[in-house]
């Protein structure tokens, strides 16, 4: 069971504990047309990843292939592709879709897992530089919010609602998502 989950202060960043695992997940600012998520395992436990991608509403069919840490979806219009060095995936499929998994120890460290989409170049994230780009998104995120005119009532919540409305609007155009759903 989820003993909990959390946005750090003034981020888009997302905690989620159990007994003996946190995820923490965030989008990294990628250039147009690339979005970039980072999701990072760490405690002492064991998990269980399941890479699951059904584009085009599941009426796409795909197949997956993995290479030195990379589950990369084929047949798609829109590229995907999962990294996490050192994690062994399986892929099964059913015919029209594939699902790739892994179970991982984190005893020896954390795991980070980059899923990009949009992206056909090659992109080897180093595990080891992940807190700096965290700490980076953090940072940017944070310096948002305090250049705000926030009011003084419930003041942490206008800045979340400011958060979540940022999140949904494309910077280049100021084009603002109809539905945060899909």
């Amino acid at each position: 069971a989820v003993l909990g989950q959390r946005y750090l202060d003034n981020t888009m960043v997302v905690e989620t504990r159990w007994a003996d695992v946190t995820v923490t997940d965030y989008l990294e600012p990628s250039p147009e047309g690339i979005t970039t998520l980072v999701r990072v395992l760490t405690g002492s436990g064991a998990a269980r990843i399941t890479f699951a991608p059904r584009p085009d509403y599941a009426n796409a069919p795909f197949s997956m292939e993995t290479a030195d840490g990379c589950v990369q979806v084929m047949g798609t219009s829109d590229p995907i592709a999962l990294h996490a060095p050192g994690v062994g995936f399986h892929v099964v499929s059913d015919g029209r879709h594939a699902t790739a998994g892994a179970v991982v120890d984190l005893q020896g460290g954390p795991v980070v897992l980059t899923m990009r989409c949009g992206d056909t170049a090659p992109f080897s994230p180093d595990p080891a530089a992940e807190r700096g780009r965290r700490a980076r998104v953090v940072a940017q995120s944070r310096g948002w919010v305090q250049a705000l005119d926030i009011p003084k009532v419930k003041p942490s919540l206008v800045a979340r609602s400011a958060l979540v409305l940022r999140a949904m609007v494309h910077e280049p155009t100021g084009g603002v998502l109809a539905a945060p759903t899909t």
